[in-house]
């Protein structure tokens, strides 16, 4: 479970895990959501990650064209230190990322067809 944090736009981060969040407990977590539209022919983009500000993990929840939950994806920092944050990009210092590189170096924590129900 995740409780919402004060100021969330001003910290770096939108909420804290709590007891029950397990190995998430007393983290500092950014929240990040994007919408897959089936009939989207772009590359997708995850928000901006507030890479210089205090945080422990990002959680990215895809929605799908009904804006319903299909899955999410938890990274921590030191991961995402350890295979995106480029010095030498502009982008990457500005914490822009596609949805495919994410992906592919995050963990999925959570999938609709693992419940059967959102």
């Amino acid at each position: 479970m995740l409780h919402l944090a004060p100021a969330a736009d001003q910290i770096g981060y939108e909420a804290i895990g709590t007891e029950q969040s397990g190995d998430l407990q007393g983290d500092k977590i950014q929240i990040k959501g994007r919408t897959i539209f089936s009939d989207a022919k772009n590359t997708h983009r995850i928000g901006q990650l507030k890479i210089e500000q205090d945080w422990d993990s990002v959680v990215l929840v895809l929605l799908n064209d009904d804006y319903e939950p299909f899955e999410i994806y938890e990274i921590d920092r030191a991961t995402l230190s350890e295979n995106v944050i480029d010095k030498q990009s502009k982008k990457a210092k500005k914490g822009a990322m596609t949805l495919a590189r994410f992906k592919k170096i995050a963990t999925l924590a959570w999938s609709l067809d693992w419940s059967g129900e959102a």
